[in-house]
């Protein structure tokens, strides 16, 4: 038995997705960071029972960071903001993709506690193509998940085209719902998966929609350019 809802709702479904792949499929997966960071913060008396979390939020954070404050007895208040389209942390922030809906994805701050020397090799797929594998998943294998999903199985199955020898497993990590509009509602428009295919690149500075994939990490002077130039952004903007 769960002492919290929370403890539960962030335990994933492990599900068998043909051709031989696993998906993790969660409710919502931000609820670990969620829990870790409200729990981290009282572990080090920053906060105390009774006191109130306050966050910027586009949507799946604020269920998660809700649940972990009620949870550890603390209050919430929750701003709402949009989306961003610029992933700086992987070196896309020069390819533009406003249809894209996904925050942390998108997320201007360059993120330096990411490490990227476990990365093997990295993917970017655009709306159009996350929206398609999307609802191929769902055809496929009757999960219902987000954008982020649908990219994760399109990289998933190209990378076992690549080696079928290992078991992949790719991470669905929200449900659908919030994509019903935005994204579903558009199924007629969704690319065939034998029709998607990514393109290979060797610098960040080539990649291009609607799906590109290279080795990781890239030459250094790559990521290095890119959090020089989106950090002088960044501070231009506060300015």
């Amino acid at each position: 038995m769960h002492e919290h809802i929370a403890e539960a709702v962030k335990e994933p479904d492990v599900v068998a997705v043909p051709p031989g792949a696993v998906c993790l499929r969660f409710d919502t997966m931000k609820i670990y960071s969620a829990l870790g960071a409200v729990r981290h913060l009282l572990d080090t008396g920053q906060i105390t029972p009774g006191d109130t979390l306050v966050d910027s939020s586009s949507g799946i954070y604020a269920h998660a960071l809700a649940l972990a404050c009620h949870r550890y007895g603390m209050k919430c208040h929750i701003v709402g903001s949009t989306t961003v389209d610029r992933s700086v942390t992987f070196g896309a922030e020069h390819v533009q993709d406003p249809d894209m809906i996904i925050a942390g994805i998108g997320s201007s701050i360059p993120f330096e506690n990411v490490r990227q020397e476990l990365y093997d090799r990295v993917h970017w797929v655009n709306f159009d193509y996350a929206m398609s594998g999307a609802v191929e998943l769902l055809r496929a294998s009757g999960i219902f998940a987000g954008l982020s999903a649908g990219a994760a199985y399109l990289a998933t199955l190209a990378e076992r085209e690549r080696d079928d020898s290992r078991t992949y497993v790719f991470i669905a990590a929200d449900t659908g719902h919030r994509y019903v509009d935005s994204a579903y509602a558009n199924h007629a428009q969704a690319h065939g998966l034998g029709s998607m295919r990514p393109h290979e690149v060797t610098s960040c500075a080539d990649l291009s929609h609607p799906w590109s994939a290279m080795p990781w990490p890239p030459p250094r002077d790559d990521i290095q350019q890119s959090y020089a130039e989106s950090s002088a952004l960044l501070a231009e903007t506060v300015r």
